[in-house]
């Protein structure tokens, strides 16, 4: 099973797209929290020192050993390419990547 953490930029992007703000919101976290895994790394890391926040977003996707980080992060994460072995990819590139598989 391919496993995938999605940068927060992601969630919001999907949420901001089309229809009422306060039905699609509630409406996302909800089908949000149903496909998703609340996760809690204990290892810290410290490599994005612009902004602390996307060093979060690593340390999930270390926790989890997922195959993918997908983020429109293009100043701080997309750039890294790859973190310890964790693929970090633009939403497009990897949806991309999953049509190809």
């Amino acid at each position: 099973m391919l496993k995938v953490v999605l940068d927060t930029n992601v969630y919001i992007s999907a949420i901001l797209v089309g229809g009422k703000p306060e039905v699609r919101v509630q409406q996302a976290l909800l089908d949000i929290k149903s496909i998703t895994k609340f996760t809690n790394p204990k290892l810290k890391v410290s490599d994005i020192k612009e902004h602390d926040p996307d060093n979060r977003i690593l340390e999930c996707a270390l926790k989890e050993k997922v195959d993918y980080l997908v983020s429109g992060d293009t100043k701080h994460l997309q750039p890294l390419k790859e973190y310890w072995s964790v693929k970090i990819l633009s939403p497009a590139d990897f949806l991309e990547t999953l049509l190809r598989e």
